[in-house]
């Protein structure tokens, strides 16, 4: 059997409400023809979504020898990693970031024609001074600038330099900042047109929080129509951008070249829509549509259609399908209007709530779905004109009941937004407590994967030179963990089971290979079969914290490991130092015969209760074995002479007297004798001299000379 096509993707980020549904929408290309799917983040988990660039350090050449072909996103990685994938033969396609030199085809939303559109409605809503806010480093940017400029032109108006904008990046922080500059600016325009919904959103709560009144003051629109935009306050007029299709379409076109298929390199355009909401001056209720009537069709026939439109309004409808088809539950709805109106039994509860559950999963527009219950109601009056009490009173229950079921089901849909979400949160803490807080080589276990919604897992370290994998640990939900060779060449890595694996689970997970990267260290990689997430705003998803924790505990290992290794180090250095402590007891205190009946005893480091003792038992040994009349003890080797020390001298001293011999302290210098003195010493009966030499000489000029006579 042949093995199935492999479609690669290279992505910044592999969640979020852009990233991850790019991802779903070529997963879901993919699994429609057969083909498996793994994604590969360039970006580390610790980076911020607006920091474009970054990922370009990505270098590794992994799952190459798995992969037919790539679908690269954004600045995934940089162009000399491109050409190497180019010259090894793999097809690739790329969405919103143009390769001109490669000649491949780059998916890319009607940036220009979208811009041009919502510039068009400011200008029909009678505004001039228009001013442009974006990131316009990045490409999709760039084009949606051109549109503006276009739009303002065919209404022979001369774009302004000094009402553009740029922002730092497309994220709520970087609408703050140029909202900032738009209030340094003293508001120079009457309608601003941000080229991301999150910059729009920013723009619109910075400007109203410093009196700014939008749309009276000021009209603000966006670009995406994310989730949010419909709940801002007021509602953000946009332009819609279906990110999963922008990423269906990589996958098909990506599909039709691995297939033989002539595919034109250059742009490949996907539609957008105006979404025209409050912030642009309009009203939230949907524009009157054309419903004009379909020749032979029943009442029950055209409401169907007129339901599916609105339901999908302003996007069009997929062609070459029954409404039932397109929205299965659009049958219910009609049948249980046709039965209020005759008194006929009805479609169970059950099915009339699962027809609203499939309309909110087609779009979580609230004005979409109130324009079908409207719609409905419209159907209604018309077909029960002329009916009884009994019929009409049947009908108002009816739509009473799809007004609450709809309602019901939109929010439902936002409580299990919030469970999700939160589980996220709990997930994260409870990983993080896992990786974190366990035995120091749990992390790489990985067996805290069995928190997180994984299927299977596999941890490979980088070798030191990055030129092979080692396998440290692997998690499987079910059944054994994915078995892999101890080491791998970075083209042979994830194991080949895990990418079976996930084709089998391609309805619902992923596989993900996610850098364990710091901004100081490059350790490894995670591979994970798991759901991608496609609801948060950022890129904080459960793996993507997990792979960032799974580097802190890595790191943390490692330090561990080398705080161990210091102790035991700084340990066999202590044993060293008191061996050679003892050894110095040893022979710190030797006796050197000098001159007939002169002992010479050089002491060397420090003198402590023990040591004083065992200079006294040499001292008293020494005089006793050689007779000695004098005792010279040499300090010039002690570090510090303090009252320990003093009193130790003093004992030595006192017990040399009684055996007849006279002690001189040697290496006593005037500032070490007045330190003595300062501490309460008497040194008015012991002989000290400040060196060896001066004491010898003194010797042999006094007593000593007088000694050898009288012994001669």
């Amino acid at each position: 059997m042949p093995t199935p096509t492999t479609i690669g993707i290279l992505s910044p980020l592999l969640s979020n409400r852009y990233f991850g549904q790019l991802v779903r929408g070529v997963q879901d290309a993919a699994q429609r023809s057969g083909a498996r799917v793994l994604a590969i983040q360039t970006r580390d988990a610790w980076a911020l979504f607006g920091e474009y660039g970054r990922s370009r350090s990505f270098t590794h050449r992994l799952a190459w020898e798995h992969v037919d072909g790539w679908v690269v996103i954004l600045d995934a990685v940089a162009p000399e990693y491109l050409r190497a994938l180019h010259a090894a033969g793999k097809p690739l396609v790329s969405i919103s970031w143009p390769y001109p030199e490669l000649g491949c085809p780059t998916v890319m939303p009607d940036n220009r024609g979208g811009a041009r559109d919502v510039v068009q409605h400011l200008l029909d809503h009678g505004h001039t001074r228009i001013a442009f806010a974006g990131y316009l480093a990045q490409t999709d940017i760039q084009e949606r600038y051109q549109g503006y400029q276009e739009a303002l032109r065919a209404r022979g108006i001369d774009p302004d330099p000094a009402l553009c904008f740029e922002a730092p990046d497309n994220e709520y922080i970087g609408g703050r900042a140029v909202a900032e500059q738009i209030l340094a600016a003293g508001v120079p325009c009457t309608a601003v047109v941000a080229a991301a919904d999150m910059n729009a959103q920013a723009i619109m709560d910075v400007l109203q929080a410093a009196g700014v009144r939008v749309p009276q003051d000021v009209a603000v629109v966006g670009f995406d129509d994310m989730e949010s935009s419909q709940y801002t306050l007021p509602a953000l007029t946009t332009v819609r951008q279906r990110f999963s299709a922008l990423g269906y379409t990589a996958g098909e076109l990506l599909l039709a070249k691995l297939a033989g298929q002539h595919v034109p390199g250059g742009p490949h355009r996907v539609p957008c829509t105006l979404i025209t909401r409050r912030s642009c001056g309009c009203s939230l209720d949907i524009a009157p549509l054309d419903l004009a009537a379909s020749p032979g069709a029943t009442w029950q026939e055209q409401l169907a259609a007129d339901l599916v439109r609105l339901v999908y309004h302003p996007a069009p409808v997929p062609s070459g399908a029954a409404p039932d088809k397109i929205w299965p539950g659009v049958a219910h709805l009609v049948a249980g209007l046709e039965a209020a109106l005759s008194g006929a039994e009805g479609p169970a509860e059950r099915a009339l709530a699962r027809a609203w559950q499939e309309a909110t999963a087609i779009t979580s527009d609230l004005r979409a779905l109130q324009a079908v219950v409207t719609r409905l109601g419209e159907a209604a009056e018309a077909q029960a004109a002329g009916t009884d009490d009994a019929a009409r009173t049947r009908v108002k229950g009816f739509l009473s009941t799809a007004l609450s079921d709809m309602l019901h089901t939109r929010l439902r849909a936002e409580v299990e937004r919030q469970r999700h979400f939160e589980s996220i949160i709990q997930q994260n803490y409870d990983i993080t407590q896992a990786a974190l807080a366990a035995e120091t080589d749990a992390a790489r276990r990985l067996d805290w994967l069995r928190l997180t919604p994984a299927a299977s897992g596999c941890l490979a370290l980088w070798s030191s030179d990055f030129s092979r994998l080692k396998v440290e640990g692997a998690f499987q939900r079910e059944g054994p963990p994915p078995t892999a060779s101890a080491t791998c060449r970075p083209e042979e890595f994830p194991p080949a089971e895990m990418i079976e694996q996930a084709a089998r689970r391609a309805d619902v997970d992923t596989l993900m290979l996610l850098p364990v990267r710091s901004p100081r260290r490059d350790l490894g990689i995670l591979a994970v079969v798991g759901p991608v997430e496609a609801a948060l705003e950022s890129g904080r998803s459960i793996f993507s914290v997990a792979a960032s924790n799974l580097n802190i505990a890595l790191e943390r290992e490692e330090l561990l490991q080398s705080l161990v290794a210091q102790q035991r180090s700084l340990q066999d250095a202590l044993e060293r130092e008191q061996a050679l402590a003892s050894t110095v007891r040893q022979i710190g205190s030797p006796i050197i015969p000098l001159l007939p009946r002169v002992l010479l005893i050089p002491l060397i480091g420090t003198i402590d209760t023990a040591r004083a003792q065992q200079l006294i038992e040499v001292a008293l040994d020494g005089i006793s074995r050689h007779r000695a009349t004098e005792v010279l003890l040499d300090l010039t080797g002690v570090p510090l002479v303090d009252t320990q020390v003093a009193a130790a001298l003093i004992r030595v001293t006192r017990a040399a007297t009684l055996l007849g011999a006279h002690v001189t302290l040697v290496g006593v210098r005037p500032e070490i004798a007045q330190s003595m003195v300062s501490l309460g010493i008497d040194l008015s009966f012991i002989t000290t001299r400040a060196t060896l030499s001066a004491a010898v000489e003194e010797l042999m000029r006094s007593g000593h000379r007088a000694g050898l006579r009288a012994r001669a």
